[in-house]
């Protein structure tokens, strides 16, 4: 759990009596601008753009990207980050991952599928998750991947893989948590509703979020 964002996590309702979902640390809309409605992070835009999203409008990557800078999860041992993304091919996705040696977090399409990989104190491990091909590109969909103790999961849409992954460690990685970019370079794509949570969710949790966001209604 992380300390620094206990103050924020007591109360339950920002100003309009827009309640916080339990748990969540930062949530990005980009309706023309990058704020973090819990007011805690201001992302680095280099060359994103601002497009029609499922909710308002969202965030747009063509050799650009997006830094979430390095300590949005920072302390968590158990956190979820869900967003909705829509690509037009192969792609990495949320990461902080600079290769082998560095970084702890990976999502990414690759060989058909969605795939999670995390460099822990124990090891780097990783797993192909749902299935994902040509026939889902160019539409919007909503990811959520948890990590709490030692199991890792994914769900697409809302829905859980009928697999997880056993992982065991803390996450290591210094490196910017980022959008548009892995280190291989610029991976395009368009996204929205990003939430950074420092709790595992629940598997009816992570469906009731899916469902609102898919729906363009955000969580705040």
């Amino acid at each position: 759990m992380n300390l620094q964002f206990e103050d924020k996590r007591r109360f339950s309702s920002l100003g309009g009596g827009v309640v916080i979902p339990d748990g969540l640390i930062s949530y990005f809309k980009f309706n023309n601008n990058l704020t973090d409605e819990l007011g805690l992070f201001t992302p680095t835009n280099s060359g994103g753009v601002f497009v029609s999203g499922l909710e308002n409008e969202a965030i747009s990557f063509n050799n650009a990207s997006l830094s979430f800078g390095s300590n949005i999860l920072a302390g968590s041992s158990d956190f979820t980050v869900s967003y909705l993304f829509r690509l037009s091919g192969v792609s990495s996705m949320l990461n902080n991952w600079g290769g082998g040696a560095t970084g702890g977090f990976l999502t990414r399409i690759s060989s058909n599928k969605i795939q999670v990989i995390l460099r822990l104190s124990s090891g780097t491990t990783s797993k192909t998750f749902n299935t994902f091909n040509s026939s889902n590109y160019n539409v919007w969909h909503h990811l959520t991947v948890t990590y709490e103790g030692s199991l890792v999961k994914c769900y697409l849409n809302g829905i859980k893989h009928t697999s997880d992954l056993s992982a065991s460690g803390a996450m290591l990685g210094s490196n910017n948590y980022q959008l548009g970019k892995d280190h291989s370079g610029f991976k395009n794509g368009d996204y929205d509703l990003v939430g950074f949570w420092d709790k595992a969710l629940t598997d009816a949790e992570v469906l009731n979020y899916a469902t609102m966001e898919l729906a363009g209604t955000p969580l705040i």
